[in-house]
């Protein structure tokens, strides 16, 4: 034997020492490709790596990208023999479009409870059916509280609602658009203890988005800014009426004209409108109504598709809010434009105990414009003596 074999024989197997619960740990860091290689060892280690609870399995990373056929084989396979009810982790990527039914991955989806331990699900979809997406987030993860869902969705034939179903579920995260060929269809949320609520569209086409009657949410994030039809205004106001509760809202939006509003923000703290439309200064006015506890206003109105000379007509009644509650406000991307400035009067008039405006000026105003703007800005009627002013020049932070 020569001295290299000798020194090989001679060396200690520490890792196979180890217990199988550290094992797993250590393997867990490893993409799951090379967590499996690891079964050649011996018989012991091929039972390791399916107590691993977490995998990642990458496309790109572990096939090059051009080996599809291995990759669906090898995700079929890692899932068919896994213990789902331990993994806690689960990331799966596959970029590109593959239409071929021979390279879909075919392992079926269990009826009840396979990921049970799971806290965090990311879906990125291409065309997937709906119901098979309903049944992953229903029966088999019953204890997430982290879901995103991004991509497209079809929706069946003789079916037209959309479940999204999770009683742990505490964050979500929609972006996701029906394919139903010209058909109306319901995105239905029932998460009871949702906290953050992340809703983002491009196109509406059909659809109604309905909240259940979530019981402790805290923030929502409103985004359909590029929904440039009127369809945007019933799947606002569907939306908005499951928001009533919330404490955090942010709204970026255009042609709003019509939708309606909950009967009552009434613990709204806090509340960010970027508006586009021309009839942006009766909807800021229709949520100071809807909000007597709001504290904190921020308000970007664009300028895109405003036109001068509307004229704008003040509530009857001042909001409650305005009197009593409201104490910062901030105006970003302000132009100085009619419109603008018609709001601003209004919220200084009656905002008696505001403490503290800051105005972010738009880029395209130069250095003479926004001086006069702030001086004529601070010749507007204040309620509040004690309110401090913070204008922030663009040409500054540039």
């Amino acid at each position: 034997m020569d001295s290299k074999s000798e020194l090989v024989a001679g060396v200690e197997d520490r890792m196979s020492q180890l217990p199988d619960e550290l094992i797993c740990h250590i393997l867990s860091f490893l993409p799951t490709v090379e967590s499996v290689k690891t079964i050649v060892l011996s018989k012991r280690w091929n039972k390791l790596w399916n107590s691993v609870n977490m995998l990642d399995i990458d496309y790109i990373r572990d096939f090059g990208g051009t080996c599809y056929v291995d990759f669906v084989k090898f995700v079929d396979g890692a899932l068919s023999v896994h213990d789902w009810s331990n993994i806690k982790k689960f990331r799966l990527s596959c970029p590109g479009v593959f239409y071929d039914d021979d390279y879909r991955i075919i392992y079926a989806i269990p009826t009840s409870g396979c990921f049970s331990s799971l806290k965090s699900l990311n879906l990125l979809l291409l065309y997937q059916d709906s119901p098979s997406i309903e049944k992953l987030i229903t029966n088999c993860c019953p204890v997430v509280e982290d879901l995103e869902i991004r991509g497209d969705i079809m929706l069946p034939h003789d079916i037209s609602i959309f479940n999204i179903s999770a009683p742990n579920l505490k964050k979500l995260t929609v972006d996701f658009d029906l394919s139903i060929k010209g058909r109306s269809s319901n995105v239905l949320i029932k998460a009871p203890k949702l906290e953050s609520l992340y809703f983002k569209r491009k196109h509406l086409p059909y659809s109604a988005y309905t909240l259940e009657n979530p019981e402790s949410l805290n923030s929502a994030v409103i985004d359909v800014a590029e929904c440039l039809s009127g369809r945007a205004n019933g799947v606002m106001t569907e939306l908005l009426a499951g928001l009533s509760g919330v404490k955090d809202l942010y709204i970026r939006a255009a042609f709003l004209e019509t939708c309606n509003l909950p009967a009552d923000f009434s613990i709204l703290n806090k509340l960010e409108l970027i508006l586009y439309h021309n009839s942006y200064r009766e909807y800021v006015t229709k949520f100071l109504n809807k909000s007597p506890n709001l504290e904190y206003l921020v308000l970007e109105l664009d300028n895109k598709y405003l036109q001068e000379g509307q004229s704008f007509t003040p509530p009857e009644f001042v909001p409650v809010c305005l009197s009593s509650h409201l104490k910062k406000m901030y105006m970003r991307g302000f132009s100085g434009r009619w419109g603008e400035l018609e709001v601003l009067k209004y919220l200084l008039r009656y905002g008696e105990v505001l403490n503290e405006l800051a105005i972010s000026s738009h880029p395209t105003l130069g250095h003479r414009k926004e001086e006069s703007l702030y001086k004529e800005i601070l010749q507007f009627p204040w309620a509040s003596r004690t309110c401090e002013v913070k204008f922030l020049s663009s040409l500054l932070s540039s």
